[in-house]
């Protein structure tokens, strides 16, 4: 008999699996899934059996060393969803069943008892998504509550760490609850991994890490939040979207997906809307919101130049009880410096993105690559001294707070960075200044005001979801403090459809489906990014060229594909490498189809993003 035995370790995309001889003492005991130890190169190494057959291409094969455990540590529902996840997400097997299992403990292993199998349910037929928008935590919570499987396993993929630990406290009476997050430590991981496939915990909360477990008849998976950006891997492959995943879970698993939040995501509202998700239509729309939308224009001509205008200004003064958050898009005291002289933007020299100021320091930060260097007089262009400076950061936002409310009891906090926030947040009420990372932490129902302080930022962000970002995280604020507090919005373009249309989203959605369907972008046609660095720097380098080419040959003729020539990601220089990107826009009719086509021919160099958050992003 031979065995078809994937290696647990990143390998080739070409070579996902090696084929070894099942010894004779074996060929009774040999089952798909299960975990063997395997001679590979020089060395004994643990891999997963994906295959059985009689026969080989290849001759002079080695045997398998010794079965690790006799139950298979991943069912044949799960292989598939691996398998499926490896081919759409160019991502080798091996790489992907190394995520999927628990850290390797040989002595732990070593001592597994071979537990009877359980029954397992009747698995369903794949249905449609059920999507459902709700308006208050307390509907949330019945939802969550409502759809948890009564057999089975209930796998609940939240966007953040923080949202997991949020639920547990609704799962309490819920013996057998379990959390996974990156945060766990090896041996923890170890142990709540030997849980779930053994089927002694019901219900798992986490984020899209947890999609990767090993399920013992997993019946439901929840998505909380799909709209957050959380739900994407972007820095490393791959790179799934919790949401897209558990798509292809449900379907290997047969498990009945949701799909829920108090806002949905612009592609899901569609899909809902057309009937291709289960949807109530009185469940499709967020709250109308009436928040107060600040003109920054008149600001300036009353020669308001601070970063807190004169309505907000009063409502802080007012503010006396409770805690405060002001919500900066941006660290340090300035955005970036310019000379007036010659118009030139002091960059990173690293990566050549404009550099914040820190007054505090007297230095210039990349907060990308983390170069700092001394503030300059004077131009490194032109000499110059006319430097001025552009943007509000959290410290000069700090600066304005401290001069308005100097005996103010409560302790003025800056939360700009991962390392200080959980430190600096205290169950005493405070004046909070943060960035994006301080978000999930804060205690909202604690606030009794909250402010944007430049909401126009990532409006004009040159990315086709940026406007959507914008809408999510207004109503986050909303939702988080449930009509606590009072939110301002200060923007210097209130006639934007984001704040014209916070009562009647509908509206919203309509103008900005209208957009994308206009320049081909998700829910209208399912985007591909492939990118790749070099290290010499080339407009249009040959590696590239052949690329496309390759692209065209393939998909010639083909009305369902478009290909865009190579373009510079922003900054071109990141990591050590000049980055180009080619993004491929495809018909969601048989987009599956299209990008298995396409996978066969990405060279392993290059770097692979379906359904992208960024478009000119790393």
């Amino acid at each position: 008999m031979i065995a078809a035995v994937v290696p647990v370790k990143r390998g080739s995309l070409a070579l996902p699996f090696f084929d070894y001889l099942v010894p004779e003492s074996l060929i009774a005991k040999i089952k798909i899934g299960q975990l063997v130890e395997i001679p590979l190169r020089s060395k004994n190494e643990l891999g997963i059996v994906r295959s059985l057959s009689n026969a080989s291409d290849f001759k002079n094969l080695k045997s398998i060393g010794k079965i690790i455990n006799e139950l298979p540590f991943l069912s044949d529902d799960c292989l598939k969803f691996l398998e499926e996840t490896s081919d759409l997400y160019h991502s080798s097997l091996g790489s992907i069943f190394k995520s999927a299992l628990p850290p390797i403990q040989k002595r732990k292993l070593s001592n597994l008892v071979n537990q009877p199998e359980k029954e397992i349910t009747e698995k369903k037929i794949f249905a449609k998504p059920k999507l459902f928008t709700y308006k208050t935590l307390a509907e949330k919570n019945d939802y969550l509550v409502k759809s948890i499987s009564k057999v089975g396993q209930t796998l609940i993929i939240v966007p953040e760490a923080a949202d997991a630990d949020h639920l547990v406290p609704l799962m309490a009476n819920l013996e057998s609850t379990c959390v996974v997050t990156g945060y766990l430590s090896d041996k923890n991981l170890f142990d709540i991994w030997m849980k779930i496939w053994q089927g002694d915990v019901s219900v798992i909360i986490g984020t899209r890490r947890a999609l990767l477990m090993s399920f013992h008849n997993l019946q439901t998976i929840i998505i909380t939040e799909a709209w957050h950006p959380s739900h994407k891997s972007w820095d490393a492959a791959p790179r799934i979207h919790s949401r897209d995943a558990a798509l292809i879970a449900a379907k290997h698993y047969g498990s009945e997906l949701h799909i829920i939040g108090h806002t949905p995501a612009v592609d899901d509202y569609f899909f809902g809307l057309h009937q291709v998700y289960e949807s109530a239509a009185d469940s499709l729309l967020p709250k109308a919101l009436a928040l107060n939308v600040i003109d920054l224009r008149h600001e300036t001509r009353s020669k308001n130049f601070s970063p807190i205008s004169h309505a907000l200004e009063e409502a802080l003064l007012e503010a006396k009880a409770g805690s405060i958050f002001l919500y900066c898009n941006r660290r340090g005291s300035a955005s970036y410096v310019m000379c007036s002289d010659c118009s030139n933007v002091l960059r990173c020299k690293n990566c050549r993105r404009a550099q914040t100021f820190h007054e505090n320091t007297a230095k210039l930060t990349c907060h990308y690559c983390k170069n700092a260097e001394p503030m300059l007089s004077n131009c490194s262009k032109c000499d110059g001294v006319n430097m001025r400076y552009f943007g509000k950061g959290t410290e000069s936002v700090i600066k304005e707070l401290k001069k308005l409310l100097p005996n103010d009891p409560r302790e003025i906090i800056n939360l700009e960075d991962s390392e200080s926030t959980l430190k600096k947040l205290s169950p005493e009420h405070q004046i909070i200044v943060g960035t994006q990372l301080a978000w999930p932490h804060l205690d909202w129902r604690k606030l009794s005001l909250m402010a944007f302080i430049d909401a126009d930022t990532p409006l004009f962000v040159p990315e086709f979801r940026s406007t959507e970002h914008a809408w999510d995280m207004i109503h986050d604020a909303e939702f988080r403090m449930d009509g606590n507090g009072a939110i301002f919005i200060q923007t210097s373009h209130p006639e934007h459809p984001v704040y014209t249309n916070l009562g009647n989203s509908a509206a919203f959605y309509a103008a900005e489906l209208e957009q994308r369907k206009i320049f081909g972008y998700p829910p209208f046609k399912y985007l591909l990014k492939l990118f790749y660095g070099s290290s010499v720097n080339e407009p249009e380098s040959r590696e590239s060229d052949v690329f496309t080419r390759k692209l065209a040959e393939l998909t010639k003729g083909s009305i369902d594909i478009k290909i865009t020539p190579s373009l510079e990601l922003f900054p071109a220089f990141q990591r050590g490498k000049y980055w180009r990107a080619i993004i491929i826009k495809l018909s969601y009719r048989n987009y599956k189809q299209q990008l298995r086509r396409i996978m066969k021919i990405v060279p392993e160099s290059w770097k692979v993003d379906p359904n992208p958050n960024t478009l000119l992003g790393l």
